[in-house]
């Protein structure tokens, strides 16, 4: 049920980009953490809870012969600092009755730090979540049953989600090609105003947001003095489809905006020059 931990990385090229500890471990405890534990929801948070406890007592259990309930040993220690609060759980969960479950398995462990991935039907619990304090990044576009624990799908979760108190972020859904699109971060957030989120609360959701709920909230997403400086400045609205990026700036130091899409555009347009 545990897809690998995440860490937080630069774009600025550099050999020393990585920004911060392995700040995220992603966990399946909706349908597909049920299929790989049997097919069944009910053993979900059993197994998640030995594992916990595996992750706990390493290396003791292991060096004296006891071995884990569920973990190997590699993966004990991989566990070990997110299971004692030293890091998020990145949870993919879609039904509303998932979510219930982390919420009560959250309030049962309160040093322990959760975020929601994908959350479908997470408006239906948004107060709840509010209270528990449990952040979700949301697709704008998933608003279709396109499977049971989808059934509640509505566009507009990301605004019903917000006016709750919930914090959120927005990415597209995770398990699919569309996860690989992160560059198209602004169109869903142009789609999440257009259905009900302001406008504010949609650009903070692809700066700030993100950047507090992964733990660096304090010198990313924001322009301010002592954040580092990763500035887009953008020939119109930075959520229109229409728009694009005039300058970049990622700490401090301006980007070229060349690529080779660039250069086949430049290439190939009629209006350009062909044959240059």
């Amino acid at each position: 049920m545990f897809g690998g931990s995440g860490g937080m990385y630069s774009l600025s090229g550099a050999g020393d980009s990585h920004c911060a500890p392995p700040a995220f471990m992603v966990a399946e405890l909706g349908e597909a953490g049920a299929t790989r534990t049997g097919g069944s929801r009910a053993a979900v948070w059993p197994a998640f809870e030995a594992a916990l406890r595996d992750a706990r007592e390493y290396p003791g259990r292991y060096r004296s012969g006891q071995g884990g309930a569920v973990l190997n040993e590699i993966d004990a220690a991989a566990l070990q600092p997110f299971a004692r609060g030293q890091g998020m759980f990145l949870v993919h969960a879609e039904r509303a009755a998932d979510i219930r479950q982390l919420i009560a398995f959250k309030r049962a462990n309160p040093s322990l730090r959760f975020a929601i991935h994908g959350g479908a039907e997470a408006w239906q619990v948004a107060e709840d979540l509010a209270r528990a304090g449990i952040p979700v990044i949301v697709d704008p576009l998933q608003n279709l049953p396109d499977r049971f624990e989808r059934l509640a799908s509505r566009s507009d979760n990301a605004a019903l989600l917000h006016a709750a108190g919930v914090r959120i972020a927005l990415a597209p859904s995770p398990g699919t090609v569309d996860a690989h699109q992160a560059r198209l971060v602004l169109q869903l957030a142009g789609n999440a105003v257009a259905h009900g989120l302001t406008w504010d609360a949609a650009f903070a959701a692809v700066s700030r947001g993100p950047a507090e709920i992964f733990g660096v909230g304090d010198r990313l997403g924001r322009l301010e003095r002592g954040y580092l400086a990763d500035v887009v400045i953008w020939d119109g609205d930075p959520l229109n489809v229409t728009s694009a990026p005039a300058v970049v700036l990622i700490e401090g130091q301006e980007q070229p905006l060349v690529s080779r899409q660039t250069r086949l555009r430049d290439r190939y347009h009629p209006l350009r020059g062909a044959n240059r």
